[in-house]
């Protein structure tokens, strides 16, 4: 599984950076799940009855863990890649569309960062 660490997106077409420019990741997480709050909530990945995901916001990032399956993550792009079932690419590309900043022919490229 590739990590978000490891793939840098170029400034071509679309990428989480730009994005960002418009959308901080906590209007982003409320875009996409308007009646989850901070702190412990149902799972929007599954059904349960018992409150085990919990989302918390530094100012930066939106992290969730899910304490029934112990699946952490550290921003709201790796959350929509779970809840929508698509890799980085089609999640970028989906958020971009959704939020009105692309058109679905714009390019996603990937390149493997520099070190």
């Amino acid at each position: 599984m590739i990590s978000l660490k490891d793939i840098k997106i170029t400034q071509k077409g679309i990428h989480k950076d730009n994005i960002l420019k418009h959308f901080d990741e906590y209007f982003i997480f409320r875009y996409y799940f308007p009646d989850l709050r901070l702190g412990k909530n149902l799972s929007p990945l599954r059904a349960e009855s018992t409150p085990s995901f919990l989302v918390t916001w530094d100012g930066a990032k939106i992290k969730s863990y899910d304490f029934t399956t112990r699946q952490s993550y550290t921003s709201v792009f790796n959350l929509l890649m779970a809840y929508f079932g698509k890799d980085y690419k089609e999640t970028v590309i989906k958020i971009a569309d959704d939020l009105g900043l692309s058109s679905t022919n714009a390019p996603v490229i990937l390149k493997k960062k520099e070190k």
